[in-house]
């Protein structure tokens, strides 16, 4: 009597996965060679379905396996890719920046008066690529306190050329910039008549640390030379250079 090499199933069925497909395969093997494997033994059919059994489960967890690695190898790259397009800065586009800023000092200040009042409040910027690392910047900026009883309340409108150097993901800069400072006209108090407008320069720097690619925090600091006289000799020491720190937020687009 000849041993029994069917296999259960039929070579028909679809949508197999790839163990059934594996299964399938030596199925059909068998039954191409199926008149010279019912001269042999049972025992050795069984074997032989053994060995080839194993070898395409050896096959297929060697395919799998090396699937599997590809997919880990490449998975870590895509996310630093990921990683890198929502933190990496948008260069050499237009910039946006508004934010709180701290003045050193009011402007009554001097000698017999001896005040140093610091002021609190904003500045806005714009600033576009001119040039390879060089952009145009136009800077407001105001203030608010009172020195002596005095309100201030000085404005700054300056333009002028900042400088960027790229570290990484950080970009540092550099600005020079002039313009025109306006303060009220009550900020000296009494009788005096100061002027109220003034030549206004300022020279410093900044760092923006990115948030996302369009968003970023920066941290800027500049000395300022401001001038609103007052028509009186007996008033000396009026302060024109003070310090300028601001912080805020930065907008590319």
């Amino acid at each position: 009597m000849s041993p029994d090499i069917s296999f259960p199933g039929t070579s028909g069925e679809r949508g197999l996965n790839a163990n059934e497909r594996c299964h399938e395969m030596t199925r059909n093997t068998f039954d191409q060679h199926k008149p010279m494997l019912q001269s042999q033994s049972t025992e050795d059919l069984t074997n032989l379905k053994r060995l080839l059994f194993r070898r395409h489960t050896l096959l297929e967890r060697a395919f799998f396996c090396s699937a599997l690695l590809l997919l880990l190898a490449s998975f870590p790259g895509h996310l630093v890719a990921q990683a890198q397009a929502v933190d990496e800065p948008r260069r050499g586009t237009n910039e946006v920046f508004t934010g709180y800023s701290f003045f050193s000092n009011s402007f009554n200040g001097h000698s017999t008066g001896a005040s140093h009042q610091p002021l609190n409040g904003w500045e806005v910027s714009l600033d576009f690529p001119v040039s390879g690392r060089f952009n145009f910047v136009m800077d407001g900026s105001g203030y608010y306190g009172t020195s002596l009883g005095s309100p201030q309340h000085p404005i700054f409108v300056l333009c002028g050329v900042q400088f960027n150097r790229h570290f990484r993901k950080e970009t540092a800069f550099l600005q020079g910039l002039g313009g025109l400072g306006h303060i009220n006209s009550d900020f000296w108090g009494g009788l005096a008549h100061p002027t109220t407008n003034s030549f206004v320069g300022s020279g410093g720097g900044g760092l923006d640390t990115p948030i996302s690619s369009r968003l970023a925090f920066r941290v800027k600091a500049d000395f300022i030379y401001a001038s609103f006289t007052i028509p009186d000799n007996q008033i000396h020491n009026q302060p024109n250079y003070f310090a300028r720190i601001s912080t805020g937020l930065v907008w590319r687009f």
